[in-house]
């Protein structure tokens, strides 16, 4: 078979969606899994191959239903989830940080500076008066008893008027992934929503393994320090904060936020009114770190590596490196991860000489996100991600053939040949008569083959998005296709001139050399 993953993956999602909207004891899910297995070896072994294939997919949909299902029943019981927490209760929290906030969120709650649109106006904005982080490794302490607790807490810390900059800035310094932190406040479930239609977030909080959440008041009710031993994950995001910081140093607030949320997939800092913007105008994914980023950088570092006469193969393991780690410092995010496994296959593939599937490379990378977390499955962004590239994939190059001949289409509806010679004749001598054409005429089709290209991309990422954006968001936008095909040639353009940047940075943080980058 061509492409193996292809139905393993939409087998393995089926059940994994089936888990999600159905509960089922997991003895059965068990029974049904081993009853599947058994039917695929019986069949094999009776030489009934089609049958057998058929009983293997059968299995590998009760693998993504039990692996669902394994998540809750596999729940330590220690952990937070188990907790009685039915009203808040006083705490000492003592742990980890494992998930950082942005050094845009930090920026706004150090310096008590509002988001501001396009840089002039705007109101102030609670979010500069709060920080939010994740803790894991946890210890709670209360009624002088200590115990420990499975399972990550999301914190939430708000600034006093008596608190200073320098202090929440000094605090802000610790809070980054490998951190320890030592906070008093009052722990509870996370609260579900009180009007019908309002976004639940203690359901997308469990999407994502928190079950509890931990508000503290006031600096003097915290404390942060760094890591207890040598850790990778802070010194990285040591370095992606001396990017941004270099960033907001060189640049105004909003081109800076900007900057950051293309390259670093850091959005918090950005314009309320900017965002609101190009979500109107179905836009909203440039903003967010995707393939088209890793492509643009991919391609980016192969015309480096060419002009540095690299050989081929060490160029293939450079630039799969070089692409590991630019999204280890952007964060294991779905669409992050899905770009990075697709890539890194097709450049796998050219580095053994064989021949790369982009069906099998998208199916791969949606196999492994639903393996090692399930409830991603469920996103909006996981959905957005895998669905738009399989529509870009599946449906580009039939739009594109149907744009780039309907010119010559509508000639020849309206000319005096339309009797006398079939399309596909009439078709191939216009072609004959455009490559004797002079250079102003062939530079108009040319121009005319890379806009149906960019617009046949546009058109088939809505169809796979269209569905997605109504169903969680309850809207769509007429003008994304057109948006688009504005926005892809500035975003590539911008996506260039800040990894220039972004290099520039990291050889700043790294190796200080401050003469790169004059604030």
């Amino acid at each position: 078979m061509r492409r193996p993953l292809l139905p393993a993956a939409v087998c393995f999602l089926a059940g994994t969606v089936l888990a999600h909207h159905r509960q089922a004891a997991m003895w059965l899910v068990a029974a049904l899994s081993a009853a599947a297995f058994a039917a695929t070896v019986a069949l094999l072994v009776a030489k009934a191959h089609r049958p057998a294939f058929c009983a293997l997919l059968a299995f590998v949909a009760c693998v993504g239903l039990l692996n669902f299902r394994a998540r809750d029943a596999m729940i330590p019981a220690n952990h937070v989830g188990n907790l009685n927490l039915q009203r808040p209760v006083l705490v000492r929290l003592r742990g980890t940080v494992c998930r950082a906030p942005s050094f845009g969120e930090k920026l706004l709650f150090a310096r008590e500076r509002a988001s501001k649109p396009y840089g002039e106006g705007g109101k102030d904005s609670s979010r500069a008066r709060r920080i939010s982080f994740d803790v894991d490794h946890v210890a709670l302490e209360t009624g002088g008893r200590e115990v420990a607790v499975a399972g990550p807490v999301r914190v939430f810390l708000y600034l006093h008027s008596a608190d200073g900059k320098e202090s929440a800035a000094e605090f802000a310094e610790y809070i980054r992934p490998g951190g320890r932190v030592d906070l008093l406040g009052r722990i509870s479930r996370p609260y579900p929503p009180s009007n019908p239609g309002q976004f639940d977030y203690a359901a997308y909080l469990r999407g994502k393994g928190i079950h509890a959440i931990l508000s503290v008041n006031g600096l003097g009710r915290a404390q942060a320090r760094g890591p207890a031993a040598v850790s990778v994950v802070w010194h990285l995001a040591g370095v992606k904060e001396a990017i941004a910081k270099s960033f907001y140093r060189n640049l105004s607030r909003d081109n800076a936020a900007f900057l950051c949320a293309i390259l670093l997939g850091e959005r918090q800092n950005l314009p309320d009114e900017l965002v609101d913007d190009l979500s109107a105008s179905g836009t909203a994914h440039f903003l967010s770190i995707s393939g088209l980023h890793l492509a643009i950088i991919a391609s980016f570092g192969y015309f480096a590596l060419r002009l540095l006469m690299i050989p081929y193969r060490l160029q293939r393991i450079l630039l799969m490196l070089g692409i590991v780690a630019y999204a280890s410092l952007i964060g294991p995010r779905p669409p992050v991860i899905r770009a990075t496994i697709m890539i890194v296959f097709f450049l796998f593939a050219q580095l053994i000489g064989r021949r790369s599937d982009t069906l099998n490379a998208l199916a791969l990378a949606a196999l492994v996100i639903a393996l090692v977390n399930p409830a991603d499955v469920m996103s909006a962004g996981y959905q957005l991600s895998f669905l738009a590239v399989l529509c870009i994939v599946l449906f580009t190059n039939p739009i594109v053939s149907f744009l780039r001949t309907l010119p010559n289409r509508i000639r020849y509806r309206f000319s005096a040949e339309r009797n006398k010679v079939e399309f596909k004749r009439y078709l191939r001598v216009r072609d004959m008569q455009l490559a004797g054409a002079p250079w102003p005429r062939r530079a108009a089709a040319g121009l005319w083959r890379w806009t149906a290209l960019a617009l046949a991309t546009s058109i088939a990422a809505w169809m796979g998005t269209f569905p997605v954006v109504l169903y969680h968001f309850g809207t769509f936008s007429l003008w994304t296709a057109p948006a688009n095909l504005v926005m892809f040639p500035l975003i590539y353009v911008w996506l260039l001139l800040g990894f220039l940047l972004l290099v520039a940075s990291l050889v700043q943080a790294v190796f200080g050399a401050t003469f790169l980058l004059v604030p």
